[in-house]
Parts: C-alpha cells; sequence; structure tokens
C-alpha cells in the first residue's frame, strides 16, 4: 500500500487507513511512539500511564474484606478514635 505524505498544517504527515488502523488495534487519541531506523519509521502505540475508573476496577466483584490498622498506643497530645 502507498500513500503520499502531505502538507498538514507546517508539517508533513500521512494518513493511516482505517484497515491497517483496525489491524494494529490504533484509534483516534492514541498516542504513538515514532522511530527513525534506517528501514523507515516505526510506529509503536504508548500505553497510558493512567487508567480509566473502569479499567481499575475491572473484575472486581465487590468482595473485600477491611482490616482493622494499629498504629499503637497515643504518643504526645495525639488522640485515636
Amino acid at each position: 500500500m502507498h500513500v503520499a505524505i502531505q502538507k498538514i498544517g507546517n508539517k508533513g504527515g500521512i494518513l493511516i487507513l482505517n484497515k491497517i488502523l483496525e489491524d494494529t488495534g490504533l484509534k483516534e487519541h492514541d498516542v504513538v511512539e515514532l522511530t527513525s531506523t534506517n528501514q523507515g519509521i516505526f510506529i509503536k502505540k504508548i500505553m497510558p500511564m493512567y487508567k480509566s475508573l473502569d479499567e481499575v476496577f475491572e473484575g472486581y466483584e465487590g468482595i473485600h474484606k477491611c482490616e482493622e490498622w494499629g498504629f499503637g498506643e497515643d504518643v504526645g497530645r495525639e488522640t485515636v478514635w
């Protein structure tokens, strides 16, 4: 598949066909890393540093046993309640 480099604003760019996006699992707003190699340009998806709450709690079944924490005896003027 061949595509032409196009002027986008002050920069050059290429349009990536939907078929390639689907095959690679890339989608709009994904962050990618571009690396220049002797073969050309390598595009790698960067995994987000932070997950959404839905992703954090994925698979959570609501079962959690709380434990009491002990901080030792009062020292000085603090009060443990």
